[in-house]
């Protein structure tokens, strides 16, 4: 029977275990669908927002599991095998606690996190108003550290938040690809996103209107760089709508290099209200285009063009 009272408050200690991990990664959201608008919903919703609260819960309720199924074990043992049962006891003690207090609880909580908080809102409830005094002895310590912490996470780090929140629902799946672009861009670097410029559509000085209107016909871009027929310089960009007035006017080019971030690039572009960018090498060379279009997709996604 005092083997049996031991093992029954592993078992306590892991309920609680599993309480901490399913209260800490519950997604608010899901919870308060299970609930559907109900007084469990209020109080669900509010021990979620009182994270230190639960945290102390769930320490008393953990640190009472393990020092009284110590007591059990420890006990049960000694009197079947004497001193020797000692050992036997902390082997038993320690492998029941960290197999069934900790590492199955959590794990099971982990993944049914909001049906747990559902299934026991009606018991944590009532205990976090009697132990909501000690809560604030926890609290006091970080408000005064609060304004000296700061969330620090790596880019990849939020990349596998966004695929977390998408996997639980907290992200809906069209958009997580435009979360994670926001992060993933600032990483990519021009040359990915420039279009090389043996691939550009470029147009010769000396082309007629004739045959130009033909070129923008054919490729349906708005802007094309115009390049000396003999020494193949630009002199300038062509927009296409311009070739609707009688005098066609080149505007100057801008000039940016591969090594600048596009973040910067793009505020650059849209401080000086540039649509086009032309890259040059350290030979100040020609070796691609962008535009702003193509800065921007690389955060929101891909932009419809006008026909």
């Amino acid at each position: 029977m005092t083997l049996l009272i031991g093992l029954l408050f592993i078992l306590v200690q892991g309920f609680f275990a599993g309480a901490e991990t399913a209260y800490v990664v519950a997604n608010p959201v899901r919870v308060a669908h299970l609930t559907r608008n109900t007084k469990r919903q209020e109080h669900a919703l509010e021990l979620l927002k009182r994270t230190e609260l639960l945290l102390v819960l769930t320490l008393i309720g953990t640190n009472m599991s393990v020092v009284l199924s110590g007591f059990f074990i420890t006990t049960y043992f000694l009197d079947a095998l004497g001193e020797s049962g000692t050992i036997v006891a902390i082997v038993v003690g320690t492998l029941g606690g960290l197999i069934f207090g900790e590492y199955l609880p959590k794990s099971f909580a982990r993944l049914t996190a909001e049906r747990f908080v559902v299934t026991t809102i009606d018991f944590f409830n009532p205990v976090s108003y009697i132990l909501r005094p000690f809560a604030r002895l926890f609290r006091l310590p970080q408000k005064k550290e609060r304004g000296l912490e700061r969330l620090s996470l790596s880019r990849p780090d939020m990349l596998t938040a966004i695929k977390l929140g998408e996997k639980i629902g907290s992200i809906e799946e069209k958009t997580s690809p435009r979360v994670a672009n926001l992060f993933s861009a600032f990483d990519t670097p021009l040359a990915d996103v420039m279009t090389p410029w043996d691939r550009v559509v470029k147009i010769t000085s000396g082309t007629g209107r004739k045959r130009i209107l033909e070129i923008v016909a054919q490729e349906g871009y708005t802007r094309y760089p115009v390049i000396d027929r003999k020494s193949g310089t630009i002199k300038g960009i062509l927009g296409s709508k311009d070739l609707l007035k009688p005098r066609v006017k080149l505007y100057p080019p801008f000039f940016t290099n591969p090594g600048i971030r596009i973040t910067e690039l793009l505020r650059t572009m849209q401080a000086r209200h540039e649509h086009m960018a032309v890259v040059l090498d350290r030979e100040e060379k020609p070796i691609g285009i962008v535009t702003f279009e193509d800065l921007l997709e690389e955060f929101v996604g891909e932009i419809r063009s006008e026909e």
